[in-house]
């Protein structure tokens, strides 16, 4: 059977370009200093013709039903957790996953099931499971931080263990893939199949019609010349900031430069910048860094930037669903409006153009735009699986066919085709997803960090870094050591 790479109706020539990492084969390593500079944009477009004509190859698994468990679409609003779809319903990247699993269940003679359970799918799943003998589920999807403490209960395998599954693929998580390895072994990855780890990259939208009327530089030029930085992000958003009513009180009501959860604040720009609240050591083992000067003054400069210039609108939200910043952004009350991909969807009414670029790099000196991936959702394989060879073998095909089929509709269609609002927006998209980071205390442990002390610093204005983290730090120390010791001693 030959299938066609490209199905989608109206999906353009251009299916993710080089500077995405797509379809290149092999991983760029950024530390090898190969990798292009991507402070400006410049795609490279694949031959249709030549992608049209290759034939895909075949397999016959025999009628196999590869069953899948994920959190519902109702209990994981802010992103989409859905691996299978029984019916096309004329929405791009519905009909796209529907149509990428009809293929290969056609391709590798199998049947695709799911079915669902709530957003907080964990390691005490994978206990029931493993303890019940039940081997019904060929993968289990969840949280990353929940996948890791399920790994370190053995009770997953890891993915080096999985046959047929090649990382070294650009449809395994490109960058990501290195900032969650441990010990240089990926026991997780960061398969095109699922989007949440899409849905939750994180983007600076700008309202246009406020940028027009006070006759700010472009924007899109600021980013591509690789002169987006703090200073002048902080520059605009004073620019705007303006009490509209004149009553000498600043509320929702007035005009604000900059709109975020307290909680997204600070990683933002902390990983825009290019620091990570935890590193990496010589063996590539996680170590906690915000003590590291940079990391510091990062912190410093946010608030600086937030609470001291008076361009953020001090809130206290701490609700993903809550759309009051989307409702000021909306109704022309603020410049810029933290995002992410996921979110921006929820803005398609909004009557004034808006744009879309990264968060800013820390000075002119940092050579690359860095953009903060706030989470992904892992498909673990359950140590007790009988069928360890197929499930490999299925997801390794996902992986790729959602590289060619699904990524396209959400990003060239849905994203670039339907919900940016000018061209330039798209290249934006572009450099935003080559640049993807993923900070292990902004993940794995976000609990004991983002969630933890340095959401209640943004929301409460408390600026002692170094109080807050001497506080946690044996905690988070002793945490990181037990979770690694215990994945490393069963997983050599």
């Amino acid at each position: 059977m030959k299938t066609r790479l490209l199905t989608l109706l109206a999906v353009p020539a251009v299916v993710l370009s080089l500077v995405l990492g797509f379809c290149s084969g092999t991983v760029t390593d950024e530390s090898s200093g190969s990798s292009s500079d991507s402070s400006s944009v410049s795609p490279a477009v694949p031959s249709e013709t030549e992608a049209e004509t290759e034939p895909l190859e075949t397999y016959d698994l025999g009628g196999f039903t590869f069953m899948m468990y994920s959190p519902s679409p109702e209990s994981m609003t802010w992103a989409n957790p859905v691996l299978n779809v029984t019916e096309q319903t004329g929405e791009v990247l519905n009909d796209a996953i529907y149509q990428r699993n009809r293929d290969l269940e056609e391709r590798a003679n199998i049947l695709i099931a799911e079915e669902y359970g709530g957003w907080d799918i964990g390691a005490q799943t994978l206990r029931t499971i493993t303890a019940s003998g039940d081997n019904s589920y060929h993968i289990v999807s969840m949280i990353d931080r929940f996948a890791l403490q399920a790994l370190s209960e053995h009770t997953i395998l890891s993915y080096v263990d999985l046959p047929h599954i090649d990382l070294t693929k650009s449809c395994w998580g490109g960058n990501m893939l290195k900032d969650s390895s441990i010990g240089g072994v990926s026991y997780f990855a960061f398969g095109d199949f699922s989007l949440y780890a899409v849905d939750n990259i994180t983007a600076l939208l700008f309202n246009q019609r406020l940028a027009d009327t006070y006759q700010l530089e472009d924007l899109y030029d600021l980013v591509e010349s690789g002169n987006w930085t703090l200073d002048r992000f902080e520059k605009l958003c004073s620019e705007v900031t303006n009490d509209l009513d004149g009553d000498g009180l600043m509320t929702e009501s007035d005009q604000w430069g900059y709109l975020s959860m307290p909680k997204q604040v600070l990683p933002s720009i902390w990983i825009a910048g290019g620091a990570s609240s935890i590193t990496k050591d010589e063996n590539d083992l996680p170590v906690l860094n915000m003590n590291d000067e940079h990391f510091t003054e990062l912190i410093e400069r946010a608030f600086a930037l937030t609470w001291d210039s008076g361009a953020w609108y001090p809130n206290t939200i701490d609700n993903d669903n809550s759309t009051e910043l989307e409702k000021m952004f909306t109704d022309n009350h603020a410049l810029f409006h933290d995002s992410t991909f996921n979110k921006i969807v929820r803005l398609r009414e909004m009557d004034s153009d808006f744009g879309i670029i990264p968060y800013p790099k820390a000075s002119d000196e940092q050579k690359e735009y860095r953009t903060r991936v706030s989470g992904a959702l892992i498909a673990t394989v359950p140590v007790n699986t009988a069928e360890a060879d197929h499930t490999g073998l299925i997801l390794e095909l996902l992986a790729e066919d959602s590289e060619r089929i699904v990524i396209p509709a959400y990003y060239n269609v849905a994203m670039k085709g339907k919900y940016t609002r000018d061209s330039q927006s798209g290249r934006m998209l572009d450099l935003i997803y080559s640049t993807r980071a993923y900070d292990l205390g902004d993940t794995f442990w976000c609990d004991q960090i983002r969630d933890g002390f340095i959401k209640s610093m943004m929301t409460n204005n408390d600026r002692n870094l170094a109080s807050n983290v001497k506080r946690s730090e044996k905690m988070i120390k002793k945490n990181i050591q037990n979770i690694v010791e215990k994945i490393t001693e069963s997983n050599p």
